[in-house]
């Protein structure tokens, strides 16, 4: 009897492992999915709108983590906003 309720956990504990595993797997390969997307969609629209001559902009954010132990973790404030615009035909770079 005792062995039976040993088995019994162990299977579903192996089992609710696995589910866990799974689920974490499936979310991590569509975010990676998600991200090599995005990259790979802009890097080749931003090429493509260079060689037709038409300017495109980048939204540049710069984080602080700064002081009193904030540099441990992500939670950093945004102070600095920078939008480049980036035009073929121009030797300028402007930003706002």
């Amino acid at each position: 009897m005792r062995f039976k309720k040993k088995y019994l956990f162990f299977s579903i504990v192996g089992i609710l492992i696995a589910v866990v595993l799974g689920i974490f797997g499936y979310e991590y390969q569509k975010i990676q999915s998600t991200a090599n997307t995005i990259s790979t969609n802009h890097s080749l629209a931003s090429r493509q709108q260079l060689k037709q001559g038409k300017p495109f902009s980048i939204l540049v954010l710069g984080t602080d983590v700064g002081a009193l132990g904030r540099g441990t973790s992500y939670a950093g404030n945004t102070d600095t906003l920078e939008l480049i615009t980036v035009a073929d035909c121009k030797i300028k770079l402007n930003t706002l």
